[in-house]
């Protein structure tokens, strides 16, 4: 009974530990969403390429690190289409993945803080509304944040949606980008240890039960 004791409470260790790591990993925490007019995109269906450009900002929430915060540029960021995942306009609604570079400083905020942008791909989806409106959305992108040094604060993901009409001469954005937890490297040396104890634990226990 106390061998079993034992091997089931490493598991439950392990399950644990594995819960993502604390908020204290990275020194900038929070979210910010903003809005403004933007430029460029097109309404084609699937294109080859598609740029997004930011013509304006407005801060509408911020919380954490980003509370009180403005944000004072964005570069545009160029897609480059990969593969069509649904070129069927039947339902109003077609997607297709993109590829995109790095950016460094894609965002810049008013404290010194600036979000670097990874390159990656993402999922372009486009939905026809109502009338000559079309809306896009765009999957997460994910990046670093860093001050005015350099200094890595943590990781970020950004999710932007687009609406854009024809008869307009500009289309509008919102975008949110919010601080993702790293894990500390005490908590992911703890999560392997334990694991490693887990397993041996079990194997150990299974073969004096044979």
């Amino acid at each position: 009974m106390l061998k079993q004791t034992f091997a089931t409470a490493a598991s439950l260790t392990i399950a644990f530990t594995a819960i993502a790591g604390s908020a204290e990993a990275a020194t900038v925490h929070g979210s910010v969403s903003f809005s403004g007019l933007s430029g460029g995109t097109t309404t084609a269906i699937n294109p080859l390429s598609d740029t997004l450009s930011f013509l304006s900002i407005g801060v509408d929430s911020g919380k954490g690190s980003f509370t009180g915060v403005g944000v004072s540029s964005i570069s545009s960021l160029v897609l480059s289409r990969l593969f069509v995942t649904d070129g069927n306009n039947a339902d109003k609604v077609t997607s297709a993945s993109y590829s995109y570079a790095a950016l460094p400083a894609f965002i810049k905020f008013t404290n010194g803080i600036t979000f670097n942008l990874d390159a990656g791909s993402l999922d372009r989806t486009r939905k026809a509304v109502t009338g000559l409106t079309t809306v896009f959305e765009f999957g997460a992108l994910s990046g670093t944040f860093v001050n005015a040094s350099g200094s890595t604060l943590g990781l970020g993901s950004v999710v932007a949606t687009l609406s854009s009409n024809p008869t307009m001469l500009s289309s509008s954005y919102s975008l949110s980008i919010a601080a993702v937890p790293v894990p500390e490297p005490l908590t992911i040396l703890g999560t392997l240890t334990a694991a490693g104890l887990g397993l041996g634990l079990k194997k150990k226990f299974e073969q004096e039960e044979a």
